[in-house]
């Protein structure tokens, strides 16, 4: 008998402790979200890999109200019910990526950033870009992970 219930054996029910299936989580809750799935990775040696949207914008440029809600309305059907996404107080997406390794996650990195452009194509926007990281290569902490898929994101939309 497991010592614990998995969590994604089952879709939460929706409480105020549990956030619904449908709305991206907050920076707190995706931090949280991530801490576990990092401790569950190094426990049971199992892929782990984090997607990470960020918009590519001038000095001195702000993010759009409500943009980032709908950039999230986007992204949310190319995840699966076990992968989580939230939004960060800068502005950047972060999807948990449980049981992904890295060439999956940067398929669907690659994915996610030709969507948005398509999605924004003659819409006056600046570019989203979609970079991923993977447990333990790119990091071993949630901070970690998240700033290496950001970089990852920022040097794809360089080239």
């Amino acid at each position: 008998m497991p010592l614990f219930k998995r969590r994604d054996d089952q879709p939460p029910e929706a409480t105020e402790e549990t956030p619904a299936w449908g709305r991206a989580l907050c920076e707190q809750e995706i931090r949280a979200e991530l801490g576990v799935e990092v401790w569950r990775a190094g426990r049971y040696g199992r892929p782990l890999s984090v997607l990470c949207v960020v918009q590519q914008l001038l000095v001195g440029e702000a993010l759009v109200a409500g943009e980032i809600e709908a950039v999230a309305a986007a992204v949310r059907p190319q995840l699966r019910l076990s992968d989580r996404l939230g939004t960060l107080a800068d502005g950047r997406l972060v999807a948990v990526l449980p049981e992904t390794e890295g060439a999956g996650a940067r398929v669907l990195a690659q994915r996610v950033a030709m969507d948005l452009a398509i999605r924004s194509a003659g819409a006056h926007r600046r570019n989203w870009l979609g970079g991923s990281s993977t447990f333990p290569e790119e990091g071993t902490d949630e901070a970690t992970l998240i700033e290496a898929a950001s970089r990852s994101a920022l040097e794809r939309g360089a080239h």
